[in-house]
């Protein structure tokens, strides 16, 4: 009898926490979006291919918000990888089954900033998207990470300095040799031929627990 009673007892406090979190939702309004850096994002110039890698060149206008504003345009989850530098679980982040085939472009979710090509994402069974480079310079930036008794690269988004996840040396498959291990909740992807704006507005507006 016990038993059934506390598994009633954990049934009527989760539906207390969900109605809580219901009611404290905010939806994702045109005040908002005039604060949003994805949908203040100026349009990107043609591609300016580098003759030293190839890779396309990407520049951005730097943003700077306050943490009451992050959390306004993002979901609990993104504002805790992004801003809190946090790590989704292994194997839980969204596109980590995304592949070559899936054509278009993965976007910091929080300010909309260019970041890989879907020609650039690997399966490395690590349980994270990854990717082999960043779509070009000035797209990300790195840090040493001494963290959890480790040395690493952290990477970030150069635009709004979000953390992205980190860098490690064993993508040895890869034409690089890298592996950029990225959280799935801090991306974007915009499939080829959508406009980036579009989708990351449905996105505050339909997915974003507020």
């Amino acid at each position: 009898m016990m038993p059934k009673l506390l598994q009633l007892c954990s049934l009527v406090l989760l539906a207390a926490l969900v109605a809580g979190c219901a009611n404290e939702s905010t939806p994702y309004t045109e005040q908002t979006a005039q604060i949003d850096p994805a949908m203040n994002q100026p349009e990107p110039e043609p591609p300016s291919p580098s003759p030293n890698d190839g890779l396309e060149e990407t520049s951005q206008d730097k943003v700077e918000l306050t943490d009451a504003q992050w959390k306004e345009i993002l979901s609990d989850e993104e504002y805790y990888v992004l801003r809190k530098s946090g790590t989704e679980y292994a194997g839980t982040g969204r596109y980590l089954d995304n592949g070559k085939e899936d054509k278009g472009a993965y976007h910091c979710v929080g300010c909309g900033n260019y970041l890989y090509d879907a020609k650039h994402k690997f399966h490395s069974g690590c349980g994270w998207p990854s990717f082999f480079q960043e779509v070009g310079p000035g797209a990300i930036v790195e840090y040493r990470d001494e963290s959890l008794g480790m040395l690493r690269t952290e990477m970030r988004c150069a635009r709004c300095d979000g953390h992205l996840g980190h860098i490690f040396n064993d993508g040895f498959d890869q034409p690089t040799g890298l592996r950029h291990c990225v959280n799935g909740t801090a991306l974007i992807f915009i499939p080829q031929g959508k406009d980036a704006k579009d989708v990351i507005r449905k996105h505050r507006e339909q997915y974003a627990d507020r």
